[in-house]
């Protein structure tokens, strides 16, 4: 690509062309990352059907789909650099800051007097 543009992409938005799904890097491995390995949408979706036909289930609008990236080639991306990589420690900051901010509450309210 020549075009900064085209390099910035949103983990997980399709190409309008391609199909190819935008899957963030393990930045340990990315010389070993493959772009025309990466998942595409009509394969992800071929995929999930799948597994709701292997189940014998029909997918309705009343299914919470929320998980269904299990079920298709999104399921590493989502997993092992997606959660681990970015959510995970994302999370600990978060909950790292809510207990400074409890121990502080506390101490204000203490009020250790003299």
């Amino acid at each position: 690509s020549k075009t900064m543009n085209n390099l910035l992409k949103s983990p997980f938005c399709v190409h309008p062309k391609t199909g190819n799904v935008c899957v963030p890097i393990d930045r340990k491995k990315v010389h070993e990352f493959d772009p025309f390995s990466v998942p595409t949408l009509d394969k992800c979706i071929a995929q999930v059907l799948a597994h709701y036909n292997a189940m014998a289930v029909a997918p309705d609008r009343q299914t919470d789909k929320s998980q269904d990236f299990r079920f298709c080639d999104l399921q590493e991306c989502v997993e092992s650099v997606f959660e681990r990589q970015f959510c995970a420690p994302l999370a600990q900051e978060g909950r790292s800051k809510k207990q400074r901010d409890i121990a502080v509450k506390n101490d204000e309210q203490s009020g250790m007097e003299f």
